[in-house]
């Protein structure tokens, strides 16, 4: 297979997810069957249930009037004039670039590769199609006919078919389209979505929320506020959108009742089947959710969370958040798309409060909260409020650890509880990889790529500890010079040399310090520059008298040039973790700095 970086090298190493297939089902009373009949009759039931409109009350329908009355518009008219251009073929020539080219087909059989090889004879033609639909409002059902296919959400089967993914295989001239008017929204989406949401937005990034939590819980310790950090989980969030409730949401929005229309055709008389043991179920139609696998369904989700965000934070529900001192600014939420944290005024009446605006949400939109399976942190020097919305609502305690968009979190957490599921993660790769009979080209190409390459999202946090560095240097070593995960193998050359660039005669590895340190002063700039993300808010407020002062001289004194840049009060604010991780980075770069101008 060769050992260079190509797609094949590292797809004969990669774990088959589809070999994870179902083999068996329970249904709703308690019977398991293996037959792939039955199987495809439980998934067909389950999902036309799922995906089926529910009836709302009159109380929910008060309760959806005022989620509604609490947004504000935010298109303009240039805005709307913009995404009711007509389409340009130039417009879905980008879309359809911009798909995946090999991506599973749906009932069509058609992938993206066919259409860019024969584009010039379809152009025309679906330009006049797709403009006809945003006209009237109406698509072809055959258009809209999508195929579900489950994925494992963990590893191995589950007899429980909501632990199975439902990724919707859907035609790829319904995704040019869709995709083409997604395009579109882009623009707009950083102007009219709340900076606290940091999902699938420009200039956002998912690890502002981690950043949020770390900052947060700072500074309440700091500032004496009792804080509860909520962390919502909101079942099947994207299967459980109410279209009419987005069509409201969208209106109040501003967008006009043309482009509305146009985007509804989307989704009316929209039909799935469920792929199952190689066979199809059923067709069923679907009369809500936003389906996972359709290139507008992020942008639809974002618009429907908009409405819960400016419902908990409207003036006159009352939530009160985390304050910033000498400042009228409150943070009160952080949103990835659907994993929502809250931070809240730590006193019992406010989580009440906050308990019933997200039942009044739930109850307008069709929302559910698995109460369940969220939690809470608590910060503060007295015990949590009583507070508790469900039996099995947890509050967890200081120093556990807990897993949150992908990073390891908590409260007075020590760096071995942050590391340690990374360090897990990497022995994990570490087995998969020593099991190949590599070259030695081929193991560094795998200590750079696969091995290294993840722990750069963690390490975007953090600059690890000494110790934890040490331990990720022994495996990358231990696997570059024996292949083998365990032991101590003796290096050939120093770790200083084989950091090198080639060029300069190292091995090209990647050092994991630097590389934190290159990430953590992309993070010091993206913070210092122009924005209201919650994040930045929090940085600004912890670096107010650190601001870096324009003409400062340079000295070969590093320290000395740290200081007079950024006026870092070591008594007072230094001790904070978050702060003193970025004034570390920053402060190897100028030093490197100094060494390239000296």
């Amino acid at each position: 297979m060769g050992d260079k970086c190509t797609a094949e090298f590292f797809h004969a190493m990669r774990p088959n997810h589809n070999a994870v297939s179902v083999k068996q089902l329970q249904d709703e009373n308690g019977t398991i069957s293996s037959d792939p009949q039955v199987m495809r009759e439980i998934a067909t039931r389950y999902y036309s249930n799922l995906l089926s409109a529910i009836s709302f009350s009159d109380e929910d329908l008060i309760s959806r009037s005022c989620v509604w009355n609490k947004m504000s518009s935010r298109i303009t008219q240039d805005m709307n004039a913009g995404l009711q251009n007509v389409l340009t073929h130039e417009e879905l020539s980008e879309a359809l670039q911009a798909l995946p080219k090999n991506s599973c087909p749906g009932m069509d059989g058609l992938t993206p590769s066919f259409f860019i090889k024969y584009w010039d004879l379809f152009k025309s033609d679906l330009c006049t199609t797709f403009q006809q639909i945003l006209r009237e409002g109406i698509m072809p059902s055959h258009f809209t006919e999508g195929i579900i296919y489950l994925i494992p959400k963990s590893e191995g089967p589950s007899l429980d078919i909501k632990k199975w993914r439902p990724i919707t295989l859907l035609n790829t001239v319904y995704k040019i389209l869709a995709k083409a008017l997604s395009i579109r929204l882009s623009t707009i989406m950083p102007i009219v979505i709340h900076p606290s949401q940091t999902g699938f937005i420009r200039e956002r990034s998912i690890l502002d929320n981690v950043y949020t939590f770390w900052e947060s819980a700072a500074l309440a310790a700091k500032s004496n506020q009792k804080l509860a950090i909520v962390m919502l989980d909101f079942e099947k969030a994207y299967d459980r959108v109410d279209w009419e409730f987005l069509q409201g949401v969208l209106a109040r929005f501003g967008f006009s009742k043309e482009w509305i229309r146009g985007i509804s055709s989307l989704y009316n008389s929209a039909q799935s089947r469920v792929l199952l043991v190689g066979n199809y179920g059923p067709l069923f139609t679907i009369s809500r959710s936003v389906r996972q696998g359709c290139p507008l369904a992020p942008f639809l989700f974002l618009f429907f969370a908009e409405a819960m965000i400016s419902f908990l934070n409207a003036g006159d529900i009352g939530i009160r958040g985390i304050r910033i001192p000498f400042s009228h600014i409150e943070v009160r939420d952080a949103e990835f798309a659907d994993d929502t944290a809250l931070y809240l005024k730590g006193d019992l009446e406010n989580l009440q409060k906050t308990e019933l605006a997200i039942s009044t949400f739930c109850k307008a939109s069709g929302a559910l909260v698995n109460w369940n399976k969220s939690f809470a942190f608590w910060v503060g020097d007295v015990e949590p409020p009583l507070w508790s919305p469900h039996p099995q609502f947890r509050w967890i305690p200081s120093g556990c650890p807990v897993r949150y968009l992908g990073c390891t979190i908590g409260i007075d957490l020590s760096m071995e509880n942050q590391v340690a599921p990374l360090l897990l993660s990497l022995r994990k790769k570490l087995l998969l990889w020593s099991s190949a009979k590599l070259s030695f080209a081929g193991r560094i190409v795998v200590a750079n790529q696969v091995l290294l390459a993840s722990t750069w999202y963690v390490l975007s946090c953090w600059i690890f500890s000494k110790s934890c560095i040490l331990k990720i240097r022994r495996l990358i070593r231990n696997f570059l010079w024996s292949g083998k995960t365990e032991g101590n193998a003796r290096s050939k050359v120093k770790w200083d040399v084989i950091t090198l660039p080639r060029s300069k005669g190292g091995l090209g590895i990647i050092d994991p310090v630097d590389q934190s340190r290159a990430l953590l002063s992309k993070l010091l700039v993206r913070g210092f520059m122009p924005g209201q993300e919650i994040w930045k808010v929090l940085l600004l407020d912890r670096c107010s008298d650190c601001f870096p002062r324009l003409g400062a001289p340079w000295s070969k004194d590093v320290n000395w040039i740290f200081r007079e840049n950024f006026r870092v009060p070591l008594a007072t604010r230094w001790e904070d973790k978050f702060i003193r991780t970025l004034f570390s980075a920053w402060k190897q770069v100028l030093l490197a700095l100094l060494c390239l101008t000296s």
